[in-house]
């Protein structure tokens, strides 16, 4: 994809409509109301590992005190983290969940899942205050870097991560409101720690 594309049609292709804004950012995460569909650009399996795994990250999202940035990977970007680390493919959404849960446990998803997260609101026109190489804050405190490919405002925008193994993930859409903050939609999974062995 060569641009960044409006929250508008991200909520159009994810199936559903969006009031000008959610109450909080757990309303995003469960917009669609079926949980582990057939849509793989939705958010069933960052949902049920943040309600797995991640209590506070529950808590958080849904207090409309908070003001969060949330970088949410698609049910798709669990898939490629899966096939790209195991070479296996899943495409059953509660059995994606359960080989994550199984391979990486509950203490490393709480980790992988905080590093999504920023304690504060960013938006769009945030970020591309940013050069390549600007740190993003997470509530995880671990190195995330913003990235561009293109001409800034009109390219790519990458958060790098700490697994040099795998491709960056990319921001697909941007500024999904929140009354307790935003959320941008990302193509893979960040990862705050190298997964891949060679």
């Amino acid at each position: 994809m060569k641009k960044v594309i409006t929250a508008m049609a991200m909520a159009a292709s994810l199936g559903f409509t969006a009031a000008a804004q959610a109450d909080t950012l757990l309303d995003i995460l469960l917009a669609d109301g079926d949980m582990f569909d057939d849509n793989q650009n939705d958010f069933d399996i960052v949902t049920q590992a943040i309600a797995t795994c991640s209590p506070d990250l529950v808590e958080g999202a849904g207090n409309a005190e908070a003001m969060l940035t949330a970088f949410l990977p698609t049910d798709k970007a669990f898939r490629i983290l899966v096939e790209d680390v195991f070479d296996v493919a899943i495409k059953n959404e509660a059995e994606l969940f359960g080989a994550i849960a199984s391979a990486f446990g509950c203490p490393t998803i709480d980790t992988v899942l905080k590093y999504h997260v920023a304690p504060a609101t960013l938006y769009a026109a945030d970020v591309l205050t940013l050069e390549s190489g600007d740190m993003v804050p997470n509530i995880a405190m671990l190195p995330l870097e913003v990235s561009f490919k293109g001409r800034k405002g009109k390219g790519q925008i990458r958060l790098v991560d700490n697994e040099p193994m795998l491709r960056n993930p990319i921001v697909v859409a941007t500024d999904i409101m929140a009354d307790n903050g935003v959320a941008h939609v990302i193509d893979r999974v960040l990862l705050p720690i190298a997964v891949v062995t060679e």
